[in-house]
C-alpha cells in the first residue's frame, strides 16, 4: 500500500496447438502483465496480432466516443461469452459484426452530437460578439450594405480609443457617434465617405477595438440577432440533451460490446508479444510474487502439465519493470488524482494514502461553508455517480469534508442562513466568542471587528503550519525513497541536505504553531546570526550545513567518479540554487489556503449585505432579496468550489509531489477479461 508490490519477471513456454487456452486461462486470472519478448530467444512474431491490436484500440477509442455522447465513463459488465472457432482474428471479426446495428445506431448519435457541439461553438462565439451591441435595435446589416457612405460600428471598453477613432473619421469627413453600453465600455458607430472605411475598421482593430460584421442568416439589427442566436442556443442544448438521451438509451449493448472489444484487445497485445516457432509459444512478462505458485498452476492446467516457466528475479537491469499498486478499495479512487500527475516506480512510495488525507483537508480549509460543502456532496451523488463512481466518491469526500470546516468557520450557505439555523448561536452556548475556524467577515458581520485581525492571523497560521509540515514531510520522503532504490548519490548529493533545509525554515513553525513566533526564529537565524536564541542558532546551523552539505556534495561525487571537480560543482550549485528557490517560494504558496477561504467568506457576506440592502427597500424587495442570495450561493458555490479543487491540486502536484515523487513509472497491465468466458470450438 506505501510502495509497489514487488513482480518477478518470468518467462513462460508451452506447447503451440494449447497456447490460445492457455492465453484464456491467464486471461481470466489476471495476474500475468505480458512485455516485450525475451532476448535472445528463437522464434518469430506475428505481424498480424500486431495489426489487430492496433485495430481493436482504435475500435476501444471509438466505444469511448460513444459513451462520452451518452454521458457516462467507459464500462464493461460480466457474463459476456466469446466464441473462438477458426482463429482469435476471424472471431473478433465475427464479433464486431455481429454488433454492427449498435455500432451503427451510436455512430449516427456521434455524428449528430459532433455536428450539434460544432453548431454550438459558432453560436456562442456569434453571442459573445453580439453582447456588446445587445442595446442596438437600428439595421446595422443595411448600413453595411449602402452604396453612398462607408458604415463601421464597434466596441471598445477604452476611452482614449473613441477619441482616436473619432479624430481619424473627422479627417475622414465623415460622421462618428458612440454610447455606453449596457455591461460597460463603449459602442461606436461611424458614417464615413466610401473607400474610407476599410481603413478606420483597420485602425479600430489595430486599437484593441472589436469592429461588429453583421452574422449572416441573422436579422440587421443586433438586438434581434442576439436574441435569435439565444434561441438557437437553447435550441441546439435540447437536442443535444435529446442525442445524450437516446445515447442512454442502449448503453446495455454498448458495454457488452465494448468488453467484448477490450477481451480482444487484452489478448491481441499478449499475442501480438509472443515468439512462435514451429512447436512453441514463448511470451516474456511479470507477476506479483505472491502470485507465482497460482501462475504455475494455472500454465500448468491450461497446458496439461506441457510447460517450462523461467524466473528471471524481481529486477531486470537497465529497464523499466511495470510497477503493481495494491491499495484499499476506498483509496482507489484518491489514486485517479495521484495517476494525473504520474504513475509510481516500483520503488518508490505511493502518495496516494497521503493524499487522501491532506487533498480533503486543504479543500476544506479553503472552501468553509457546511452549505456549500452539502452541495457539493448532493453533485456527487446524484450527478457525478451516474458519470464516474471514484470522482463521485472523491467529490463527496471533499464535500463532507467543507461540511466540517463549515460548521468550524460557522458559516452556512453564507451568514444570513447561518443564523437561521441557529449556527453561531450554538458556539456561543459551547463557550465560544467565534467558532474555531471562524474568518474575518464573521467578525465583521457579528459587529467584532476588533477581532477581524486576529482571526486573520489565525487563518495565516493554519496555511503556514499546513505547509511547513508538507513540505518537511515531503523532503523526508525523499530520503526514504532513495533508501529503497538504494540511490546513495541522490541520498547525499539531495535528499540529505534538501531535507536539512526545508527542515530547518519548517521547524520554527511546525513548533510553535504559530507564523508570528515562528517567523521570528528565522528572522534571528538569518539577521542576527542565531541572536543569542538556542532555537533559532539550531535553525541556522541546520539550513547553513544543508547548503554547504549540496554545495560539496557535487565535487566530490564527481571526483569520486573521475569526473571534473568544476562540472560537479556547477551541479551541486544548480541543485541549491533550486532549492533555495524552492524553500522561499513553497511555503508562503499555502498561504492561497488562507486567501482562497477568507476570499470564500468575503463573497457570501457581500450577497448577503446586498441582500438585506434590496429587502429593506420593501415591496418587492424580499423576492428579489431572496433570488439574490439564492443565486449568489449557487454561483459562490460552483466558483470557488473549482478554484479550491484547482488549488489543492496544485498544492499537491508543484509544492509536494515535486519533493519526492517522480510519477514516471509504468502501469502493471495484466491479462484480464473480468465477466468474459471464451470458449474454443
Amino acid at each position: 500500500m506505501i510502495v509497489p508490490r514487488r513482480l518477478e519477471e518470468v518467462v513462460i513456454a508451452v506447447p503451440l496447438k494449447l497456447y490460445d487456452r492457455v492465453v484464456a486461462a491467464l486471461a481470466s486470472e489476471g495476474i500475468f502483465h505480458a512485455d516485450e519478448p525475451p532476448r535472445g530467444v528463437p522464434g518469430t512474431l506475428e505481424r498480424a496480432y500486431r495489426t489487430a491490436y492496433s485495430q481493436a484500440s482504435e475500435k476501444l477509442g471509438r466505444l469511448r466516443q460513444y459513451f462520452a455522447v451518452a454521458g457516462v465513463e467507459p464500462r464493461t459488465v460480466k457474463g459476456v461469452e466469446i466464441n473462438v472457432s477458426s482463429s482469435w482474428i476471424d472471431s473478433f471479426r465475427e464479433s464486431v459484426e455481429s454488433f454492427r446495428d449498435v455500432e451503427e445506431f451510436y455512430e449516427g448519435l456521434l455524428e449528430s452530437y459532433n455536428r450539434l457541439e460544432s453548431k454550438l461553438r459558432a453560436l456562442e462565439e456569434a453571442r459573445e460578439l453580439l453582447r456588446p451591441f445587445a442595446n442596438v435595435e437600428g439595421d446595422l446589416a443595411s448600413a453595411y450594405k449602402s452604396e453612398v457612405l462607408d458604415f463601421v460600428a464597434g466596441f471598445t471598453e477604452e476611452s482614449e480609443v473613441l477619441d482616436i477613432i473619432g479624430k481619424e473619421v473627422a479627417k475622414a469627413g465623415g460622421v462618428f457617434a458612440f454610447e455606453e453600453a449596457a455591461g460597460g465600455g463603449f459602442v461606436f458607430a461611424a458614417a464615413i465617405p466610401q473607400g474610407a472605411g476599410r481603413r478606420i475598421a483597420s485602425l479600430a482593430s489595430r486599437l484593441g477595438a472589436q469592429v461588429y460584421t453583421p452574422p449572416e442568416d441573422l436579422p440587421g439589427s443586433p438586438s434581434e440577432a442576439l436574441k435569435a442566436v439565444e434561441r438557437e442556443v437553447d435550441e441546439t442544448r435540447r437536442e443535444m440533451e435529446e442525442v445524450r438521451r437516446r445515447a442512454q438509451s442502449r448503453l446495455g449493448e454498448l458495454a457488452r460490446y465494448y468488453t467484448v472489444v477490450s477481451a480482444f484487445a487484452f489478448v491481441f497485445r499478449v499475442l501480438s508479444l509472443t515468439l512462435k516457432t514451429d512447436t512453441v509459444a514463448v511470451v516474456r512478462g511479470y507477476v506479483d510474487v505472491k502470485d507465482s505458485r497460482r501462475l504455475e498452476e494455472v500454465v500448468s492446467r491450461a497446458s496439461l502439465g506441457s510447460y517450462v516457466i523461467v524466473s528471471l528475479g524481481v529486477k531486470r537491469g537497465e529497464e523499466r519493470v511495470p510497477s503493481k499498486v495494491d491499495l484499499p478499495s476506498f483509496l482507489r479512487p484518491f489514486h485517479r488524482i495521484v495517476e494525473i500527475y504520474g504513475h509510481p516506480e516500483p520503488d518508490e512510495i505511493v502518495p496516494t494514502i497521503f493524499l487522501a488525507v491532506t487533498m480533503p483537508l486543504t479543500f476544506a480549509l479553503m472552501f468553509p461553508d457546511a452549505g456549500h460543502g452539502l452541495l457539493v456532496l448532493l453533485f456527487a451523488l446524484l450527478y457525478v455517480s451516474r458519470i464516474s463512481k471514484d470522482w463521485a466518491f472523491v467529490i463527496g469526500v471533499l464535500g463532507a469534508s467543507s461540511i466540517v470546516s463549515g460548521l468550524m468557520a460557522g458559516e452556512f450557505f453564507g451568514p444570513i442562513a447561518s443564523k437561521i439555523v441557529g449556527l453561531p448561536k450554538l458556539w456561543e452556548e459551547l463557550g465560544l466568542e467565534v467558532p474555531p475556524y471562524a474568518l474575518p467577515a464573521y467578525a465583521v458581520d457579528h459587529g467584532l471587528e476588533e477581532l477581524a485581525p486576529a482571526l486573520a492571523m489565525r487563518a495565516i497560521n493554519v496555511s503556514i503550519i499546513i505547509g511547513a509540515f508538507m513540505l518537511t514531510f515531503g523532503t523526508f520522503l525523499a530520503i526514504v525513497n532513495s533508501l529503497i532504490k538504494r540511490d546513495w548519490e541522490g541520498l547525499l548529493a539531495r535528499a540529505i541536505p534538501r531535507f536539512l533545509i526545508f527542515a530547518s525554515v519548517g521547524a520554527p513553525f511546525l513548533v510553535y504553531l504559530d507564523a508570528s513566533q515562528g517567523g521570528a526564529v528565522i528572522r534571528k537565524a538569518v539577521l542576527e546570526g542565531g541572536g543569542g536564541d538556542p532555537f533559532a542558532t539550531m535553525v541556522l546551523l541546520a539550513f547553513s550545513l544543508g547548503v554547504v552539505w549540496m554545495l560539496a556534495a557535487g565535487p566530490v561525487l564527481s571526483a569520486r567518479e573521475g569526473h571534473g571537480f568544476l562540472s560537479g560543482l556547477g551541479h551541486s550549485a544548480l541543485e541549491a540554487y533550486e532549492s533555495l528557490l524552492m524553500v522561499v517560494g513553497n511555503l508562503p504558496s499555502f498561504l492561497r489556503i488562507m486567501a482562497l477561504a477568507m476570499a470564500h467568506s468575503s463573497l457570501t457576506l457581500a450577497v448577503a449585505k446586498v441582500s438585506e440592502l434590496i429587502l429593506e427597500a420593501g415591496g418587492a424587495g424580499l423576492v428579489l432579496a431572496a433570488a439574490l442570495y439564492v443565486l449568489g450561493n449557487l454561483a459562490i458555490a460552483g466558483m470557488e468550489g473549482l478554484l479550491s479543487f484547482a488549488h489543492a491540486t496544485r498544492l499537491h502536484f508543484y509544492e509536494w509531489f515535486s519533493k519526492f515523487y517522480s510519477g514516471g513509472g509504468v502501469p502493471y497491465s495484466p491479462l484480464k477479461l473480468e465477466g468474459v468466458v471464451i470458449r474454443f470450438a
